[in-house]
């Protein structure tokens, strides 16, 4: 015995035939198709909610979203929407993450491989990725610089 599936109906407008993704209905906000009241780029975000106070907190004093989530007892997720919602751009360990590896990429142009090792915390394969992916050459260790000038000579 074959069973029909229910036809698609929208939560939206409750007609047959679509799902509230494509409602010709749209957006009871700004009334444009393709998205729903609750995704509509016109919104108005709120900046007294605790995630958004959480946000603003994180952007002023540098925490990272573990930090201000636990100080507001809040679920990261909630601020990372919030931090995104408010438009705040990269964050505060982002800016963080990429003046280190800024930092690291200009050892690496610098110094030999043990000395780039022993100035980070960073695994010998890691260092190897990164300067493979950069297009920069890693400097052999002295000894083993020597080593190649006695078997040239």
């Amino acid at each position: 015995m074959l069973r029909m599936r229910r036809p698609v109906h929208c939560s939206l407008c409750k007609q047959i035939g679509h799902n509230k993704q494509r409602c010709p209905d749209g957006c009871s906000r700004c009334n444009k198709l393709g998205h729903t009241r609750r995704r509509c780029p016109d919104r108005v975000v709120s900046t007294t909610s605790r995630s958004a106070k959480a946000a603003i907190h994180m952007k002023e004093h540098g925490l990272t979203f573990k930090e201000a989530s636990a100080l507001f007892q809040l679920n990261t997720a909630a601020v990372q929407r919030a931090w995104e919602n408010l438009g705040f751009g990269a964050t505060p360990a982002e800016i963080r993450w990429a003046h280190a590896y800024a930092e690291l990429l200009e050892l690496l142009r610098q110094y030999p491989i043990a000395e780039v090792l022993r100035r980070t915390s960073i695994s010998r394969s890691m260092i190897y990725k990164i300067a493979h992916d950069e297009g920069i050459p890693i400097i052999p260790p002295a000894w083993k610089q020597r080593r190649e000038l006695a078997r040239a000579a």
